[in-house]
């Protein structure tokens, strides 16, 4: 049974379940994806169907065509820049998913192969099959995934052919052939007109840009010139008639406006292209691009008209028409939808109908996509002290016409001296010179075109560089005093401990004992009081003195 997708709530939360299952225990890890070995990339062609294979194997176990197990199957496509998209799940025995995609078995089964048909350019990315068993009773069993790219090849759209120049005798013709749709990019071979039908190389033919320079014409070159874009995947052809005349026919011309062109941003423009030309078979008309600053043989087409079909091409087919479509009654006029910046440029109306000369064949119109500014980016620069000097720049990275700019001084009524501040709108730079504290402040700058305006602003802070002196001078001076202080503080109190410090004598029982030579005696002088026959104790402390008797004289 195939159901349609679930909500984008349900699938994020089986994509949550399937990630949160990578995180069981070892044990239970035994289930592995497998894809073919090497194969990392599948190419198919548009408008066809692929397989990407994909099967599964539980390790210790022999493949089984009944497996006993409920597979949870998940395919995503993942491509750049865009949000994981489910394309088909297999979940609680419902199948669901795009009506292009399917299983190429019928589930349960361990191959979980998916088939896709109708395939477009667009489905082309990183395809990754996820797969979450359970067994019986509920438990997890594992949980494996694989990529694989797949790459959709686009054979080439019929191509048109048309004609640059005029195709007389001794004149020099371009046959040009374009398509507009080829993966990959489309290569081109020119055949001449039979009997000989001859195939050109270069330098004469271009295989890229699918162009093919004659030159000397003579009347023998006319006939049908057929070219076959090709590429790996398909080819297509178109052809175009030279008529190489001996005699002039009537001549083309094109009438565009004289004045450039403009368009808000996001609005539809229309070039205004008309022609005057006579009625044939060979009317071609061609719109197209060249970027600003670049020759106009750089230019990309947009579109073409020929053989009375239309062909848009390039990036903007799909925002490109014609306002009158077929153009006939000459009106050329080219619709652009939606236009963006990057349409800003030369657009080429040219028209061609052989054997009409082709003398003014071919108008110019420049077009000005209008777009507001950006907010800006404010920066500054410089010495940001008193007297100093600063540069506020302010740039917007777009805006078409180019913005003006303008800085304020926010909340600043003082009128600063002149010269002191000079500003550049084209630039978006302000100088600011001689800066005083009244400088400081909050800067805007307003960046101003046709379409809008933005801001930004900064803060400048002005710092007073020669108070900071001062007060350097201060701190260390406040130092130096403490520093002294603490010095006389120290050597007062040296002194008072000095003062304090007791006499060299000694009391008590200390004994001060000189060493005496060998050989030589000692003897105590005792002072003796006679009247009481005690020893007499100094009245200052209780000290005896000990000294050394002198040597004995020789007789």
């Amino acid at each position: 049974m195939v159901s349609p997708l679930g909500s984008p709530s349900t699938s994020l939360l089986w994509v949550v379940f399937l990630g949160l299952s990578t995180l069981a225990t070892p044990s239970r890890a035994q289930l592995e994806l497998h894809v073919p070995a090497g194969l990392v990339r599948v190419l198919a062609t548009e408008g066809g169907e692929v397989v990407l294979p994909a099967w599964y194997t539980l390790q210790g176990e022999v493949a089984s065509a009944q497996p006993w197990e409920t597979p949870l199957v998940i395919w995503f496509l993942e491509q750049k820049g865009e949000d994981l998209k489910q394309v088909l799940a297999y979940i609680n025995g419902v199948l669901s998913g795009k009506p292009e995609a399917s299983l190429v078995y019928t589930m349960p089964s361990r191959n979980v192969s998916m088939r896709l048909k109708d395939l477009r350019e667009k489905d082309s990315g990183f395809y990754r099959c996820s797969v979450n068993i359970q067994d019986s009773s509920g438990t997890n069993r594992g949980h494996s995934s694989k990529t694989l790219e797949l790459n959709v090849l686009v054979p080439p759209a019929p191509p048109s052919c048309h004609l640059l120049g005029v195709p007389r005798v001794g004149a020099n013709v371009t046959l040009m052939c374009q398509s507009p749709r080829s993966k990959p990019t489309a290569q081109y071979q020119w055949e001449g007109p039979p009997p000989s039908s001859k195939i050109f190389f270069a330098p004469v033919a271009d295989v890229i840009r699918g162009s093919l320079r004659l030159t000397n014409l003579s009347t023998s070159m006319s006939g049908v010139y057929i070219c076959t874009a090709h590429n790996a995947v398909g080819s297509a052809q178109c052809n175009v008639t030279l008529e190489v005349s001996t005699a002039p026919g009537l001549a083309v011309e094109v009438k565009v406006p004289a004045e450039p062109l403009s368009a808000p941003v996001g609005h539809t423009a229309e070039l205004t292209c008309s022609y005057s030309t006579s009625v044939g078979d060979n009317f071609a008309l061609e719109w197209s691009f060249v970027q600003p600053g670049k020759p106009i043989s750089e230019s990309h087409p947009i579109l073409y008209f020929t053989s009375g079909h239309l062909y848009p091409t390039g990036s903007k087919a799909e925002r490109a028409s014609l306002l009158q479509n077929p153009p006939t009654g000459g009106v050329a006029t080219l619709k652009l939808t939606k236009v963006r910046a990057s349409d800003t440029g030369t657009y080429l109306c040219q028209v061609n109908n052989p054997p009409d000369f082709y003398t003014n064949g071919l108008g110019l119109i420049n077009l000005t996509v209008l777009v507001p500014p950006s907010r800006p980016l404010c920066s500054q620069s410089g010495r940001t002290s008193v007297g100093g000097s600063v540069a506020l720049r302010c740039t917007s990275s777009e805006g078409a016409p180019k913005p003006v700019y303008n800085w304020v001084h926010l909340g600043s009524s003082p009128t600063p001296p002149p010269g002191s501040a000079v500003q550049d709108e084209v630039s978006g730079q302000l100088i600011l010179t001689n800066l005083s504290m009244s400088s400081s402040g909050t800067y805007r700058c307003v960046a101003t075109n046709q379409m809008g305006s933005a801001s930004c602003e900064l803060t400048l802070t002005v710092t007073d560089s020669s108070s900071g002196r001062v007060a350097g001078t201060l701190i260390g001076v406040l130092l130096g005093i403490l520093l002294l202080s603490v010095a006389v503080f120290c050597l007062l109190r040296f002194q008072k401990e000095r003062r304090k410090k007791p006499k060299e004598t000694y009391g008590g029982n200390d004994l001060r004992v000189d060493a005496v030579a060998p050989g030589i005696s000692e003897q105590t002088s005792l002072p003796a009081d006679a009247s009481t026959g005690l020893l007499e104790r100094s009245p200052s402390a209780s000290t005896v003195t000990t000294t050394k008797s002198r040597l004995p004289m020789l007789v």
